[in-house]
């Protein structure tokens, strides 16, 4: 299920909402990059080649981590700015920041990175729980 921001934007057409969704895309693609440079850079941190070990597993995570949560928080942030009636965006970012900072410590005390990885990758899923649950008030 998804949101039918079409649907909200022509509703309730707010000219500086239409500006700041539109250009607030920005933001998701630029950290979706960032994530994507913080994931190669994790591949380094992985990689078992003494060359390469320079990079430190818990740098590796905490850049992955800094833009993980740059890309929840603008992701949460257009979601707030359209959907004003939602009960859950800030209960879900703080959930989702707190799976993240548990995941980062977790490799700081010596889980392997590829661990907390997959336990940050809780985070969205959760927010995806919440907002599924104000989804079907968006739809009904």
């Amino acid at each position: 299920m998804t949101i039918p921001f079409d649907t909200i934007l022509a509703n309730q057409r707010r000219r500086h909402d239409l500006f700041l969704f539109g250009y607030g895309h920005f933001f998701v693609f630029a950290s979706l990059a960032g994530l994507g440079s913080a994931l190669n850079l994790v591949a380094d941190a992985v990689d078992t080649d003494v060359a390469k070990q320079a990079i430190l597993q818990p740098y590796a995570m905490g850049l992955l981590m800094a833009m993980l949560l740059a890309f929840l928080l603008t992701l949460t942030a257009l979601r707030s700015l359209i959907c004003r009636k939602s009960s859950h965006n800030i209960l879900a970012m703080t959930i989702a920041a707190i799976i993240i900072g548990c995941s980062y410590v977790a490799v700081v005390l010596g889980l392997p990175i590829t661990y907390g990885v997959w336990l940050s990758i809780l985070a969205p899923v959760v927010m995806i729980g919440y907002f599924t649950q104000d989804n079907k008030h968006w739809l009904a």
